[in-house]
């Protein structure tokens, strides 16, 4: 295990995608309509550095939280693999999340639900959020 350990975003409440990466092994993030992500491709492609991070930082072993909200986590994951770009997902609940890792997931007995907003807040847009999460 390398000791990273990210956040990924499953859905809004209204379009939630988290189902699909339980039964699938995977995270997804968006957008994916720009093609799969190369070193050679600008963020400006992906709407930001999101994908990029999600390509070339994240590494097999890391332990990823898939979270609703702010404030709720609902599985943890084991990083599998490297970075793929996965037609098979290019709609998810209206989502296009085509970049994926393959994760271990361990679905939480009941999601957690932490006593204030602990991720911060949902930028636009909210497919695929994703960040390492840090220490204060």
């Amino acid at each position: 295990m390398t000791g990273v350990v990210w956040q990924i975003s499953g859905g809004p409440a209204s379009r939630s995608y988290a189902e699909v990466f339980l039964k699938h092994g995977v995270a997804l993030i968006g957008p994916g309509d720009a093609g799969p992500w190369t070193p050679e491709r600008d963020d400006t492609a992906f709407d930001g550095s999101f994908v990029r991070r999600f390509a070339s930082e994240v590494l097999a072993g890391d332990l990823v939280l898939l979270r609703s909200g702010l404030a709720t986590v609902a599985a943890v994951g084991l990083v599998g693999g490297g970075y793929q770009y996965l037609n098979a997902f290019d709609d998810v609940n209206g989502w296009d999340l085509h970049h994926a890792r393959r994760v271990r997931w361990c679905r939480l007995d009941q999601p957690h639900a932490f006593a204030g907003s602990v991720f911060g807040a949902n930028p636009q847009p909210a497919a695929g959020l994703f960040a390492r999460v840090r220490r204060p």
